[in-house]
This record gives C-alpha cells, sequence and structure tokens, in this order.
C-alpha cells in the first residue's frame, strides 16, 4: 500500500542541507495530478507538475533526476537519461 503524506518544504530542506544530495527523487507526481499516472517522459507531464518540479529545484538548489508517477517500478521518468538521449 502506499502512503502519501502532506508535502512539507521545510522538512525537505532539512534532508538537503543534512544529507547534501547531488540529486533527488521526486515520488508522488500521479498525485499531484491523475494526468501524471504512468508517464513516463518528463515532457508529457502536466505544466503545474513540471512548474511544481522547476519550483523546487531552484528553493533546494538541487536537481530532481527522478520522477515517479505511480507505484510501479516502470512508472518512473529518469531525467538524466533523457538529457543523455537528447544529446
Amino acid at each position: 500500500m502506499r502512503r502519501v503524506a502532506k508535502f512539507d518544504i521545510d522538512v525537505v530542506k532539512n534532508a538537503v542541507v543534512a544529507n547534501m544530495p547531488t540529486r533527488v527523487a521526486l515520488m508522488g507526481a500521479d498525485y499531484l495530478s491523475f494526468e501524471n499516472k504512468g508517464v513516463r517522459h518528463y515532457n508529457k507531464l502536466t505544466q503545474d507538475t513540471k512548474d511544481f518540479i522547476f519550483g523546487l529545484e531552484r528553493e533546494l538548489g538541487v536537481k530532481i533526476s527522478f520522477v515517479g508517477t505511480g507505484p510501479m517500478d516502470n512508472e518512473l521518468i529518469d531525467r538524466l537519461e533523457e538529457q543523455e538521449d537528447e544529446q
């Protein structure tokens, strides 16, 4: 069973300060909008979700490299892989 809590930016900021990650995985994009369910490519996410990701990256100072769009293993966007494919 998936459990989803209310997003708390302060908790995320504290985790970034404590752990100093170089990349972040954001799970639950399908909870931001049902249209994101099962999406496998970043450009297919809703604009509101892309705006949320952009704002989160700006606020945290860390890139979001993985975006989960559902509970299954294949419901994941690997932004690093997509960037490599574009080059």
